[in-house]
C-alpha cells in the first residue's frame, strides 16, 4: 500500500473512533432513566430475596405474625402496622440526624 492510502485509512479511522465516542456519550446519556429504574428494580428484588430469607431463617416468627393476623382483628393489624411504620421512620431520621452531627449512635459502627 502506498504512503496516501494509508493515511485516508487512518483519516477514516480517526473519524469513526470520534463517532463511536460519541454515540456512546449520547447512549449514556440516554440510558440514565432506564439505569435508574433498573437500579430501583435491582433494590426491590434484594429486599424481597432478603425478606424471603429471613422467613426460612426464622419460619417460627413468620409462623407466629400469620397467626396474630387471624387472631386479632384487622384494624388493631393496621393500626400497630402504622404505628411500627412511623417507629421505624423515627429511628431512621433521628439515625440520619445524628449521624450529620458526628454524634454517636448506640449499635452504629462507623469504618
Amino acid at each position: 500500500m502506498n504512503n496516501k492510502r494509508l493515511l485516508e485509512l487512518a483519516r477514516r479511522r480517526g473519524q469513526l473512533e470520534e463517532r463511536i465516542v460519541a454515540q456512546r456519550m449520547r447512549l449514556a446519556e440516554t440510558s440514565l432513566p432506564l439505569q435508574q429504574v433498573a437500579a430501583y428494580a435491582d433494590r426491590v428484588v434484594g429486599a424481597a430475596r432478603s425478606g424471603l430469607s429471613c422467613l426460612r431463617r426464622y419460619p417460627l416468627l413468620a409462623g407466629l405474625a400469620v397467626g396474630a393476623v387471624f387472631a386479632t382483628k384487622p384494624r388493631r393489624i393496621v393500626r400497630w402496622a402504622r404505628r411500627g411504620w412511623m417507629t421505624w421512620q423515627l429511628y431512621r431520621s433521628a439515625r440520619r440526624w445524628l449521624y450529620n452531627t458526628k454524634l454517636e449512635f448506640p449499635f452504629q459502627t462507623r469504618n
